[in-house]
């Protein structure tokens, strides 16, 4: 397992508990420093095929997002992400993912939306939201990593981004 501290995770127990708000609140608070988002999904979409094509397989692509829209992955890049990138495919595919990442993202803060990849990294920040309904069992293993476990009350309160930092190429939760 690579530690990767200049990345933030965010992961949750199922659909429509706050992922990506929280994600573009976390964005829009660090756009000065060119932030890069990151979604991946292990569902499969239509992708347009005027994207910008990083990886494309049978299995599994990655596209570099630049078109606006509604989109989860569009919705960072309009939070104040310098680039976002939006990557599908079954997670044995992640460590290729993430490899073929790897060129954008060195030394800069990444914001990703992810459930599978804390399975291959340490990111200097974990953070999962856990909502009433458990549409994803692997998540019970995954929350015991996690640097903090939040509500979906919790992100409609809006306090908590206020408490992360990025400094020295790496994120920090103040107490």
């Amino acid at each position: 397992m690579v530690t990767l501290s200049n990345w933030l995770l965010v992961s949750g127990t199922g659909r429509n508990v706050g992922k990506t708000t929280l994600v573009c609140r976390i964005i829009s608070q660090i756009s000065a420093l060119n932030p890069v988002a990151v979604k991946i999904s292990s569902h499969f979409h239509t992708l347009p095929e005027d994207s910008e094509w990083i990886i494309r397989k049978d299995d599994f692509s990655l596209i570099r997002e630049t078109l606006i829209s509604t989109k989860d992955s569009s919705k960072m890049l309009q939070a104040g992400a310098e680039e976002c990138y939006y990557a599908q495919g079954p997670d044995y595919r992640l460590p290729e993912i993430l490899s073929a990442l790897e060129k954008f993202t060195k030394n800069r803060p990444v914001v990703c939306e992810t459930g599978g990849l804390r399975k291959l990294i340490v990111p200097g920040i974990y953070l999962i939201i856990k909502g009433e309904e458990f549409s994803k069992p692997e998540i019970g293993k995954l929350e015991l990593l996690a640097d903090k476990v939040l509500t979906p009350h919790d992100v409609r309160t809006g306090n908590f981004e206020s408490k992360l930092f990025f400094k020295n190429n790496s994120w920090l939760i103040l107490q």
